[in-house]
C-alpha cells in the first residue's frame, strides 16, 4: 500500500534518528494492522519516522525509529528481552550516488504496489522521501522498514525479530 502523506517529514538526515522501546504510541500519518503467526501487529508512520507496536499473548512491545529528542542514537545492532519477548533490531545507513536513491525508493514502491505486507508513506516536497515498512512472509514477528533522505541521498534501513522468550 501507498499512502501519500499530508505533513512533510520532520528529519532531515539519518543522524538524527533513534531508537526506543519504551516510547508510547505517538500521532500516526497513517495506521495499517494485521494479524501474523498469533501476533496482532500495528505500522504507524510518523511525521518522524515509524512505530511497529506488537501484542501478543505475552505482552506488548512499542519499537519506535524517529526523532526523539534526548534518546540518542540509531544503534548498529540492539537486542533486549521485555517479558516474555525478545526484540532483535539491526541497522544500517547507506550513502548513494546521485539518482541512485531515486532507483532504490522507485523498486520500494513497486513492492508496495504488489506486496500484502509493505507499507510506503510518501512526504510531500519530493517523490524520493519516504517511509517504508514491509512485514516479513515466513518470519513471525519480523519486518524491516526504510527511510530515505534524498536531500542527502540517505537511506537508513532496519531489520527487526520479535519472538516469545523460551
Amino acid at each position: 500500500m501507498i499512502v501519500d502523506l499530508a505533513v512533510p517529514f520532520k528529519d532531515s538526515h539519518a543522524d538524527q534518528l533513534s531508537f526506543s522501546l519504551h516510547t508510547p504510541r505517538l500521532p500516526a500519518e497513517h495506521v495499517q494492522q494485521c494479524a501474523v503467526d498469533g501476533f496482532e501487529i500495528e505500522v504507524r508512520v510518523l511525521s518522524a519516522s515509524h512505530q511497529v507496536v506488537v501484542r501478543h499473548a505475552d505482552g506488548e512491545l512499542i519499537e519506535t525509529v524517529a526523532c526523539l529528542p534526548g534518546d540518542g542514537s540509531l544503534p548498529r545492532r540492539h537486542r533486549t528481552c521485555r517479558g516474555a519477548l525478545t526484540h532483535e533490531m539491526v541497522s544500517r545507513t547507506s550513502q548513494h550516488e546521485a539518482g541512485e536513491l531515486h532507483g532504490l525508493v522507485a523498486r520500494l514502491v513497486e513492492r508496495a504496489q504488489t506486496g500484502d505486507h509493505v507499507l510506503v508513506g510518501r512526504f510531500p516536497g519530493s517523490p524520493d522521501a519516504i517511509t517504508a515498512i514491509e512485514l516479513q512472509d515466513g518470519a513471525p514477528g519480523g519486518w524491516q522498514t526504510w527511510h530515505a533522505y534524498p536531500e542527502r541521498d540517505e537511506l537508513v534501513w532496519t531489520r527487526s525479530w520479535i519472538g516469545q522468550r523460551k
